[in-house]
């Protein structure tokens, strides 16, 4: 979680515009709670992780390297793809964050 706050800071020596900048926040916030919720599902044995990639050893840098990844896939893209860009990873991590909330992972 540091790293993600670590993240964050940088963030604000951008050049982004602020609307950017709270796109990337969102979706960092969404990122951490994803996160959480992944730990449940590796903590309680009425759930099951199916994503592949993620292991119970592995989780926090992977999804931690996923927001890094989209940080620097935004500041590589031109200003007017970028809120677009932010906008649709939003949509996507919302998508994952609910699914899990409504199948009972809470946190």
């Amino acid at each position: 979680m540091k790293r993600i706050v670590i993240l964050l800071l940088l963030l604000s020596a951008c050049s982004w515009s602020p609307k950017d900048k709270a796109l990337f926040t969102t979706y960092s916030v969404l990122n951490v709670v994803d996160m959480a919720q992944t730990n449940e599902i590796f903590h309680n044995e009425d759930y099951y992780e199916i994503n592949p990639v993620l292991a119970e050893g592995n989780f926090i840098p992977v999804m931690i390297g996923t927001n890094v990844l989209l940080y620097l896939i935004a500041d590589w893209l031109p200003e007017k793809y970028r809120t677009y860009f932010l906008g649709g990873m939003i949509g996507i991590k919302v998508g994952l964050v609910g699914h899990n909330y409504s199948i009972g992972i809470r946190f």
